[in-house]
């Protein structure tokens, strides 16, 4: 009996001490998952950084991608390559060969959806049913957004949904639709952002403004970009020759050197020149 009980308890204590070494490698395996690795630059190779800029694998690519959860790209001698969070890069894993085109288009616009026609050199869009742009308008602006068209008429612009209703007036010397709630602008000599109901969001004091998702856009001063939010605070200083929209909280900017570098939505640079 007391060898039974005492078999019992030793049989207890390891099933015990398995459920906690489980229970810990399930905890150490979520920590590592969630971990953020960010493409970070020194001189002309990548690696990855922490979000705090912490360097988690030493730069030695001439190419890297985001990760995607616990596994990113990296490109070597033109062969794209996977790559885990200890840094080793594995040439095939699930099942075949990474296909670094994918990540080519980190921060790309959607395509034109307007469906606008050319008839008789005005544009317009008719159907019976959905749509009643008339072909009066001069020119038009391309946009991912339905039911917003940015047109010209008698030289000047302004905004129309699907049924030609005035959204914003035709006054303006450019326009943009930046999401269905938000327009960039341009009067006589700045660019600015209106929401649907005329109010001027982000004054009229950039040169340049692109790529708005409704809390960020990409504004220029001179000849040099910058990020602003929806109210017109800069979260970065105008010092790059581009930027690229935020995607998963990062964007990439190209300095004046042509060199190229990620971005936080803090403003944080992930690189370190040499």
């Amino acid at each position: 009996m007391l060898k039974n009980k005492l078999m019992h308890n030793k049989f207890k204590t390891r099933f015990l001490g398995t459920i906690i070494l489980i229970c810990f490698g399930m905890q150490a395996f979520a920590q590592q998952s969630s971990k953020i690795y960010v493409p970070y630059r020194i001189g002309n190779l990548w690696g990855y950084s922490d979000t705090a800029g912490k360097v988690l694998i030493m730069p030695r690519f001439t190419e890297v991608f985001p990760f995607d959860g616990l596994y990113g790209m990296v490109r070597e001698n033109g062969i794209c390559k996977w790559i885990d969070q200890k840094g080793e890069v594995h040439d095939k894993m699930f099942g075949g060969e990474p296909d670094c085109e994918e990540y080519e288009d980190f921060g790309h616009v959607e395509e034109d959806i307007t469906g606008l026609e050319n008839v008789g050199g005005n544009y317009g869009r008719a159907d019976s049913v959905s749509y009643n742009i008339p072909y009066v308008y001069e020119n038009f602006k391309p946009s991912s957004i339905e039911n917003r068209f940015a047109l010209m008429k008698n030289g000047l612009w302004g905004v129309i949904d699907k049924k030609n209703k005035i959204l914003v007036p035709f006054k303006y010397s450019d326009m943009l639709v930046l999401d269905a709630n938000h327009f960039l602008a341009k009067n006589d000599s700045a660019y600015g952002i209106l929401d649907i109901t005329g109010r001027v969001t982000v004054p009229f004091t950039y040169d340049g403004i692109k790529d708005f998702d409704g809390k960020i856009l990409i504004a220029r001063k001179g000849d040099y970009w910058g990020y602003v939010n929806a109210r017109g605070r800069a979260i970065t200083g105008f010092k790059y020759a581009g930027c690229k929209p935020f995607v998963k909280g990062l964007a990439i900017v190209t300095l004046p050197n042509e060199q190229i570098g990620y971005i936080d939505m803090r403003g944080r640079e992930y690189w370190k020149e040499q």
